[in-house]
């Protein structure tokens, strides 16, 4: 089923998953106005993957490093670990569907030749912290539309669909492995994901030497000294 988006967190900011409602190992949660703070939505990272497809409205997606501007029909991946949060100037007309997955649900096992093969490469990479997927080219088109099914899945629960959801989102999978290649063999593997998360959310905290710190957005929607939008700013655990 469906769900609707509850966020929780704990004093790390590691987000608390649903997943035991469906008893698997995959989510899909509905996200739309009720889950922002004043455009906000929280700070947070998890151990699973997540596909989100933006299907109202439009976003702008960050990590400590990076913001991507999302609109209606794009998709994008987030790899295991990384801190993450969005931001949109109109909530009310912004939703979307994040597809939220432990490699178990592809792999069946950990440490086995699925998992080491195709998901371990794309889960060390440090160039696939987050990959942008949009609908205006034939691998884009093909992966969004597996996205769409496993939403129809999710939604109508026909006998089976449990595989079929699995089925959807391994030749998403393909597609998606074998559009980052390049990425991937060009790139370094990342460092140890909890003091990488550490150091990043250190620095992230740190106070800049801006003349003053207030929770007023410029028009480029950064934060005076330099930091990202999102109120619930990350702090050490």
């Amino acid at each position: 089923m469906l769900l609707k988006t509850r966020f929780q967190s704990n004093a790390e900011q590691k987000e608390i998953l649903p997943m035991e409602q469906n008893g698997l190992p995959y989510v899909c949660l509905v996200t739309e106005a009720d889950s922002f703070i004043e455009g906000d939505f929280p700070w947070h990272w998890h151990a699973a993957m997540e596909i989100d497809h933006i299907t109202e409205g439009e976003a702008e997606f960050w990590t400590t490093e990076s913001r991507v501007y999302l609109k209606k029909g794009d998709a994008i991946f987030i790899n295991s670990n990384v801190l993450h949060s969005y931001h949109t100037d109109k909530p009310d007309s912004f939703k979307l569907y994040a597809h939220i997955f432990d490699p178990c649900f592809l792999a069946g096992q950990l440490q086995n030749a699925i998992e080491i093969k195709y998901l371990k490469p794309i889960m060390q990479c440090a160039g696939l912290e987050h990959y942008l997927i949009r609908p205006d080219y034939d691998g884009g088109v093909r992966m969004i539309s597996h996205l769409i099914r496993m939403i129809e899945l999710m939604r109508d629960e026909p006998f089976g669909y449990e595989f079929e959801i699995r089925t959807e989102l391994s030749r998403l999978w393909c597609l998606f492995f074998e559009e980052t290649a390049g990425i991937r063999a060009k790139d370094k593997p990342k460092r140890n994901p909890d003091m990488e998360r550490i150091r990043k959310m250190i620095s992230y905290t740190t106070p800049s030497p801006a003349p003053s710190m207030t929770c007023c957005w410029n028009r480029d929607r950064t934060r005076p000294g330099g930091l990202p939008p999102g109120r619930r700013t990350p702090t050490p655990g």
